[in-house]
Formats: C-alpha cells, structure tokens, sequence
C-alpha cells in the first residue's frame, strides 16, 4: 500500500561486506525501512574482503610475503636463515608450514619465524708426546681456546687440520663450522756433557834392566824387585837407582803401581724425559759429580734428562796396584808322529791355578829357519794338535810355551816343551849302468854306475865290483866309473859280471841311512 513502511536487508556473505544500496529511495543501510510512494527497485551492492597477513623473524634470519590479500587469495610466505642459523618453525594461526609455503588468506594473519642457532663439533686429537684440551659441541660463533700440552721430553710443534686449526700450542677460535684439529709434537732433545777434573793419564812401570819408564809425575813403586832403598819422585826416564831389582827372569812380567786413565761414559744427546746413567771411572779415585741438575749421585748413577746438562766428575790422586800375575803353569807335555806323511804334534793342555791357559808353538824343519816363528797366543781347552808336511829325512821339531791370563794379567811363561821327529829314508833307485854289453879281447872296458839320492839327502856309500878284482871306493856325488881290463884272453871265454851299490843319508842324524840300492851287469867277452 502506498506510503506503506518496509524494511529491506542485504545480508554479505563470509568473506563479503556489505557496501551500498542501489535504485530510487533505496540507499541506507544494509538493513532499513523504506516508505512505498511507488513501484521500487532496490540493488544491494558488496564488496570483497581485504586482510593483513604480517610476517616477522624471532631472530637469526630474515622474512618475506604477506601484505593485504583479498579473502580466500593465498599468498607465500618466506623465512630465509641467516648464516650459522637453521629455520625451525611458524609460529601465528594458519601461519605453520615449511620456510618457504602459500597461506589461504580468511582473516587477519600474523606470522613470525622462528631460528635457531646451528651447533658444530670441534674435534682435537693428541699425536704423539702430549695432550689436548678444548674440544666440544659449540654454537656457531661461539670463541673456544684449544690447548696442547706437551709430555716430558716433547715439544709442541703445530696444529693440523682443518682451516683455521692453525695457531701456538694454545690459541683462540671462532666457530662457525666442523672442525677437525691434530697437536704435532716433537721429541725434545737435551746433551749430556761430561768433562773430568783431577788426574791425567799416567802409567808407571819398571822394565828387565831396571830403568823406569812412565809420564807424568808421581810417587811410583815397582814390582818385581828384591827390595827399595826409598821411594822418590821421579820425571821422564831415569834409571832407577834407589830400586834394587833382582835378576831379570824369563819371559819377564812387568808389574806396577800405576795412576790409572780416568774415563767418563753416558755423553751424548737424547730424548728429554728418558733416564739416562753416567759413570765415572775407576770408582776408586771417583770423588764427587758436580754440575747442573741430575748430576750428584755415585760415580754409577741415573736420572731424568730434563734439560742440556753439563757434569763433572771429579778424581782424586789415587794410585792403583796393577794385578797380580797368576802363577806360571808346568811345561806342556808334547809328542810327536807320522801320519799320512804328515808330521803331527800332540799338545797336552795344562791346568792354570788362576786364569786360563794360553800356549804358542813354533815349528822348525832343519835347514828351513824361516819356518821357525811363533805362533800368537791362543787358548785350548782340550788337547790340541798341529801338522805339518813331512819331508824326506828331514827332522820335523816343535816348540811349546804356556802361560796363564787372568783376565788380561799374565802370568811368566812356561819352560820351553820340545820334541822332534825324523821321517825315515826310504831305500833309493837302483844305481844305473852305462857300459858295454860285450867286450873284446885286450881292451880296456869303462863302465859307470850313476846314483839319486831323495831330496835333501847325501851319497854316504858307493861301491863297485867285478869278479876278476874289486875296488871300493866313496862315490860321490856322480857319476862313479871303474874301468877293468883284461889282457892275452885271445880264444878263451870270459864272463864277468859287474855290480854297483850305494846309501844315501840325512846331515841331521848320523843313523838316518838308507838301505843299499843294488845293481848287477853282466858282460860277455867276445
């Protein structure tokens, strides 16, 4: 009805909003009264709804997206880490998702980023010859001082590994990724040096005819005398007057009273840390060690190398007896025989008191001097033998002396052992004939008979015979010839039969003859 009062309503949808009426006498609200004059047409008019979609970052990275969207639109959202930081989440309504996602857009929206900070692990590890500190699971930027301590007797010598390892022993890094660290070390060397302070090196000892011999100076005695007039101080080479020594013995054995060289042992470089000993000698003249650390003890002693160390030991003027020589052993007992044209000695070791026993032999084949020389000292322990090439009536004679060693202190030699050995002569070649086979009648006839005595040994008997007359006479040395003749044997037949004989022997033993060698001839007269 006109001027009726209607109420009209425009009701948006979600995500909508009402924005105007449109038409004669519709405007107003989206819900009002309008009064009816007429036929009218009202047009409700909406709009699309806008939203803010915020982005912020808790810290450690960065953000992007967002902004106003239009309802039901999405949009992406973009969390970005900053370097050593790692995206862990959204926080907000609608907003969780990855780093980088799309969002539908329904209302108002406030999303932030969260990081955290990335962890690494700083790896150390000891080498040889020391430890390390510092190593750990730290946070990216984090400030961390890695050690490395060296052993006893080692020196640090650097790091290894990853970058940014490098540095002294101890030192300050940043961390800002894995990090993988090694400490070298080295061996640490120190020296040892030993010197000496006392004596020098002298020797005092008295000779066969008296006179002393020695360097240095020094109040000396001597062994081996019958007695001391007194003891004196004595320089160079003197005679020793003021010592009344007895005859000189065989194979003398000089003895003394001596200062003996000292020594030091133990110098050198080694590794720092390690035990190392030094030793003065002789302990007996050894007073005091002096130095720096590690250096007072026993002439003998160790200790602990911990930095370059200088010691000296320190002697006093201390005279030490030489040893005294064991007591000479009994002559060795020899024998002697032909083996397989060998000459062979037998030795018959001796029993030494003190020490042991220790023998030369000298071997001498007459009229071969230059064989005849000593042998160097050896020591047996059990009968010993030598051989040596036989020869042909040669006499083969062996020498033996024995002494005792105790410990490099001899004793006087034993009497000379000797034996000897001749090798029999063998009988000789038959002697041989140069002469006619036949004679005649009224001529004189010269036959010879030649000799060969062996090697190195002479014609001692040669004789020829005949049946009609004999002659004996020495031959020697060769050839040996008889001549024989016959006269007025005209038509008789005559044999005579002729023979030679002859001995050789040795000039070094009148017995050493050989038997005769022996020929016979005989001749026929023509």
């Amino acid at each position: 009805l006109e001027n009726t009062s209607v109420t009209i309503t425009a009701t948006p949808n979600t995500g909508y909003s009402f924005s105007s009426w449109s038409g004669t006498g519709c405007s107003g609200t989206a819900s009002h009264s309008v009064t009816l004059t007429s036929n009218m047409s009202c047009t409700a008019n909406f709009t699309i709804n806008y939203y803010t979609v915020s982005v912020a970052s808790s810290g450690g990275g960065t953000v992007s997206g967002g902004g106003s969207i239009a309802y039901g639109s999405s949009t992406t959202i973009t969390a970005s880490a900053n370097t050593g930081y790692s995206f862990s989440s959204w926080s907000g309504t609608g907003c969780s998702g990855t780093a980088s996602h799309s969002v539908t857009v329904t209302t108002t929206m406030s999303c932030t980023a969260n990081f955290t900070i990335n962890s690494y692990i700083l790896t150390l590890t000891p080498g040889t010859g020391g430890t390390v500190s510092g190593g750990g699971t730290y946070t990216y930027g984090s400030v961390r001082t890695i050690t490395a301590t060296p052993n006893s007797g080692y020196l640090f010598s650097s790091w290894s590994g990853s970058a940014g390892c490098a540095g002294v022993a101890s030192h300050s890094i940043t961390v800002t990724t894995t990090l993988s660290c090694t400490a070298n070390f080295i061996v640490n060397n120190f020296t040892i040096t030993l010197l000496t302070s006392g004596r020098g090196n002298y020797t005092f000892c008295a000779n066969e005819n008296g006179t002393c011999s020695f360097t240095g100076t020094s109040t000396v005695r001597y062994g081996a005398y019958s007695s001391w007039s007194y003891k004196y101080n004595v320089a160079g080479s003197t005679a020793c007057t003021n010592a009344n020594f007895g005859d000189p013995l065989p194979n003398y054995v000089k003895t003394c009273q001596y200062q003996a060289a000292v020594s030091v042992s133990g110098a050198g470089t080694y590794a720092g840390g390690t035990s190392r000993t030094i030793t003065a000698s002789p302990s007996g003249s050894f007073d005091s060690w002096m130095g720096g650390t590690g250096c007072s003890g026993t002439y003998s002693h160790s200790f602990t190398l911990s930095a370059n160390t200088t010691c000296t030991a320190n002697f006093s003027n201390h005279l030490v007896d030489s040893p005294t020589p064991p007591p000479a052993p009994s002559a060795p007992t020899l024998s002697a025989s032909f083996v397989s044209n060998n000459a062979v000695l037998t030795v018959n070791a001796v029993s030494c008191s003190v020490g042991s026993a220790q023998y030369q032999i000298r071997y001498l084949r007459q009229k071969y001097t230059s064989d005849a020389s000593w042998t160097s000292w050896t020591t047996w322990s059990t009968t010993r033998s030598m051989t040596q090439t036989a020869q042909q009536g040669n006499k083969h004679n062996f020498e033996v002396i024995a002494r005792c060693n105790n410990g490099g202190t001899y004793s006087l030699n034993s009497t000379t052992a000797s034996t000897n050995i001749i090798m029999d002569i063998s009988t000789p070649a038959a002697p041989t004939y140069t002469g006619p086979a036949s004679f005649s009648h009224n001529v004189y006839q010269v036959v010879n008979f030649t000799h060969y005595c062996p090697s190195n040994t002479d014609l001692v008997n040669g004789t020829f015979v005949s049946n009609l007359s004999s002659t004996g006479n020495i031959w020697g040395p060769h050839p040996f010839g008889f001549n024989d003749h016959w006269t007025n044997l005209e038509g008789r037949t005559l044999t005579a039969t002729y023979w030679g004989t002859y001995q050789c022997q040795t000039s070094f033993k009148a017995s050493a003859v050989s038997p005769q060698g022996v020929r016979q001839v005989p001749v026929y007269s023509g």
